[in-house]
């Protein structure tokens, strides 16, 4: 009979069965496999509470009220936001409309021109980012005094003459709410001369604007405005709007004069009663003052 041959144990194989052989490994396997089963354990265990304390951490970060602040505040509004912030001072920092829902009452707010962002950071702040309305000018009415901007939009409140400001007086439309454009022709002519004047080193001598005989709806033979300045009983007859000049000095000649005034007299009224500079280029016309 042919002999059969011995079947080769692989490497492997050899010391598997070695390793089940040795009674040193064989008395020890539970007890190692067991500690590694429970490391493992501890291990999943510890990593669970881990994540779950992070989540716990985050939801009640979450939750937390927003810390709302607002980005270059101009000194003139400070405060005027605080019923705006208490609105939302208790709602959450994570909340899924408190960036919206802020966005939109700011814009009902007049002294708001436009928002521009409202940003959420990780740190739990909300930060409101908006361009704001500046007075300009007030305007005065039979109820005080008013404040616009430079587009003639009608700012909050009543005012106490502020001498900063140059006063419009005689608009004869009645004033919109707050927030609205205030829509009078004779106003907007007023407002272009607070813009032609503002960079004049004279401006500060011209406090007021008169537009009640606005395109001669008083007295057509009269000037349609004339300028008050800070010397009591002192008046300049400036003649029409800007841009409405007819027979009449222009724009630039009549602030021409002004500047003449100024640097020869140190008084734009040139230290007189009534001046007009709405006839002649190169001089001022005295005008008898009203008794």
């Amino acid at each position: 009979m042919a002999k059969r041959k011995k079947k080769k144990t692989s490497p492997v194989r050899r010391w598997i069965e070695s390793f089940q052989e040795n009674e040193f490994i064989h008395r020890w396997r539970r007890p190692v496999v067991g500690c590694v089963l429970m490391v493992l354990l501890l291990s999943a265990i510890a990593m669970g509470m881990r994540q779950l304390e992070r989540y716990v951490y985050s939801h009640i970060n979450n939750q937390k009220p927003a810390r709302i602040e607002f980005a270059a505040l101009p000194d003139h509004l400070q405060g005027v936001f605080a019923n705006v912030v208490a609105e939302f001072e208790h709602e959450p920092w994570m909340g899924d409309k408190l960036c919206g829902e802020l966005a939109q009452r700011l814009g009902d707010v007049a002294w708001v021109k436009n928002v521009n962002r409202v940003h959420r950071f990780s740190d739990g702040r909300v930060e409101i980012d908006c361009s704001y309305r500046s007075p300009v000018a007030m305007v005065r009415t039979t109820g005080g005094m008013l404040l616009v901007d430079e587009e003639g939009v009608l700012l909050p409140g009543r005012y106490a003459r502020d001498m900063d400001l140059l006063a419009i007086e005689g608009v004869g439309t009645p004033p919109p709410d707050p927030g609205q454009r205030w829509d009078a022709p004779e106003l907007r002519a007023g407002l272009d001369l607070v813009h032609i004047f503002e960079n004049e080193r004279f401006a500060s001598q011209i406090t007021g604007v008169s537009v009640s005989n606005y395109h001669g709806r008083q007295d057509r033979r009269a000037a349609h405005i004339e300028l008050a300045t800070d010397r009591v009983g002192s008046r300049i007859i400036w003649g029409s709007a800007p841009g409405e000049e007819i027979e009449e000095n222009t724009l630039e000649q009549k602030v021409k004069l002004l500047r003449r005034n100024f640097h020869q007299y140190g008084r734009v009224d040139a230290n007189r009663g009534v001046i007009d500079v709405s006839v002649y280029p190169d001089r001022i016309l005295a005008r008898p003052s009203e008794s």
